[in-house]
This record gives C-alpha cells, structure tokens and sequence, in this order.
C-alpha cells in the first residue's frame, strides 16, 4: 500500500494497522495456534490443550512445583496480540517521523499524507467496529497514532532536524526511493543496513563491517559525493576522516575496482548530474555552492 504524493510514491507506514481486519486478525490467530498445533514453540511442556473458541492454549509445562506437581500455563491469544501490536505501534511510529522529515526535506506539504493516514485510521476505527469491540488492546495503537500524527503536523520547520540521526536521513533518505527513470534505487534491506552502518560508523568513529551493498540506482559519484556532504556537515571539511574512505570502498560494489587513493583524492569532486529532480536539497544546495564558488 502506497500514498501517491506529486510523482513521488511513499510506502505506508501504517499498513499493519489500515489494513486490519477480521481476515488478518484470523491469520494472526492461526499463527499463534500453530506454533502449539505443529511443535513450533518452544518445548517446555508436555500436554496441550488448545480451545480454538476461546482463543487459548492450555499447556502442561515440563517444569514442577515445590510439592512435585506439574505447572500449567494459559497463553491467550490476545496477549499475544497486544505484544505484536506494541511493537508495530513503534515501528509506525519511527516509520512516520523518518517519512515526515523526508517530506519537509523535500519541501513537500506534509499536512496532506498525515491528513490521508488520519482519515485512514479513523475510517478503520469505523468499518471496523465490531471487530475493535471484540479485541478493545486494537484502540491503544490505532488511538495512539491518531494523537501522533497530530504531534507531527504541528512539528516545527527549525526543529525537525537537529541530530546527527537526522542529518544522515537528510541526506540519505532519498536512496530509499526511486530516481530519475522511476527505478528504486535500492532494496528496503540494503537501505536498511546501509543506515545501520552509516549510525555505526559516526557512533565508533570507525568503518563498519558490512556485507557489501549490490550496485545501487545512482551514479557513483553522486553517492561518493553524499558521504562528503555528510563529513561536512557533521566534521566540516578537515581533517578528512579516513573510515569513510574504507566504508565507501568496502561496503559498494560501486567502488569495487576504485583504488582508495582515488577514492580520496575525487571525494570533494562535484558529480555530474543532469537530472537533480530526484537529489536531496541538502546535496543540492552544497553543489550550488561550490559550482558559484568555481564560476
């Protein structure tokens, strides 16, 4: 599921929760259930009850008292149920905020995707209100995201990027997309680890050891040219920091045949690009810079 905005497609953070309904709710029950139906859990007991009406597991654990007789256990589905939604709960809400300081990056009007997700959520709230009633933990995330979206919207321009976890999202969070020729740039994995390294690398002041990223959907230079970005405006220019030399060599199949020498010599070079609808205001900005420095 993806919110159309302009020409630019975003994943929906809150899928899990919009997509809620008596069919996914019964696919999450089934998971539960068989995790005892087919041995999956693990194996601590030795009798199984499971009351599929009630929704419960009865277990009989290997496990004994202090007067010798076995440990029951009841395991609910609904807690079950509560435990996953927590977590997609967070996950939405960290997916949110990283979307929304995209959107202001992008100097895009961000009162139009929280309005959609509001008006999602509420819409669930109502087509589904039999099913809310039934399992009442499905308002603690739905309600809480409502109220979460309305923080956001009235987060202010100034204050939305601070952090050094803000400035790599700045400046990175486009490769999550697609580019110029609409191709994704690169895998929700690979960006994923892309970032995770990155987080590692300004944390340990070191070059992190990741499986090496396949070719991604931009040109080398442009990529090259965003981690010096990066060291500018987190270190400034000087001294250069030699681990972003070994993680841009190390961690892209890009630079696969690049000697570091080059690496280092070429990493403050303006790329070239004819197309820079795509590309951050950030990276644009230091580019506009330097090319009325030159002329």
């Amino acid at each position: 599921m993806k919110f159309i905005m302009g020409n630019t497609q975003i994943q929906n953070p809150i899928k899990f929760f919009v997509t809620l309904n008596s069919f996914t709710i019964k696919m999450l029950k089934n998971d539960f259930l068989n995790l005892y139906k087919n041995g999956e859990a693990e194996n601590r007991y030795s009798y199984i009850n499971i009351d599929e009406d009630l929704e419960l597991v009865e277990l009989e654990l290997l496990d004994i008292d202090e007067y010798g007789n076995p440990i029951t256990e009841t395991v609910y589905f609904k807690q079950c149920l509560e435990k996953r939604l927590r977590i997609e709960f967070e996950k939405a809400k960290e997916s949110l905020y990283s979307t929304v300081v995209q959107l202001k990056i992008q100097k895009k009007d961000i009162a139009e995707f929280i309005d959609y997700n509001l008006k999602s959520l509420i819409k669930l709230q109502s087509k589904e209100e039999a099913l809310i009633k039934k399992y009442p933990i499905l308002n603690f995330p739905i309600n809480g995201l409502i109220n979460y979206l309305k923080e956001l919207l009235e987060i202010d321009n100034a204050s939305i990027i601070e952090t050094e976890e803000d400035i790599v999202l700045e400046i990175f969070g486009f490769l999550k997309w697609t580019n110029q020729y609409g191709q994704k740039i690169m895998s929700d994995s690979n960006y994923n680890r892309l970032i995770n390294g990155i987080r590692e690398m300004i944390e340990t002041e070191k070059a992190p050891i990741i499986d090496k990223l396949p070719k991604i959907n931009i040109p080398g230079d442009l990529l090259r040219y965003c981690f010096y970005v990066l060291h500018m405006r987190l270190y400034s220019i000087k001294p250069q920091r030699e681990y972003f030399i070994t993680f841009l060599k190390d961690s892209f199949t890009n630079f696969s045949n690049m000697e570091k020498s080059v690496l280092t010599r070429k990493f403050s070079v303006l790329p070239h690009i004819k197309d820079a609808s795509y590309i951050p205001e950030i990276v644009k900005n230091t580019i506009n810079k330097k090319l009325k420095k030159i002329k």
